[in-house]
């Protein structure tokens, strides 16, 4: 198997290149303000899962969660 670091994902707003899909779409919430991942703790809403999961661990480390 040959690798090759074909960047044919580009973003149409600011021409960065990726190598997969899934990134590209991740970066496009960038130029489109989307956070459509929201903190179920406090007001503040992330573009990726994993941020809002970082942000929960690290700021909401003792806070007592309710089920939904």
């Amino acid at each position: 198997m040959i690798h090759t670091n074909d960047r044919r994902y580009i973003c149409d707003a600011c021409g960065k290149k990726f190598l997969r899909a899934d990134a590209l779409n991740n970066h496009k919430r960038i130029h489109a303000d989307e956070r459509p991942y929201p903190c179920n703790i406090c007001e503040k809403y992330f573009r990726q899962k994993g941020d809002r999961d970082k942000h929960v661990r690290t700021q909401h480390a003792n806070a007592h969660i309710e089920p939904n």
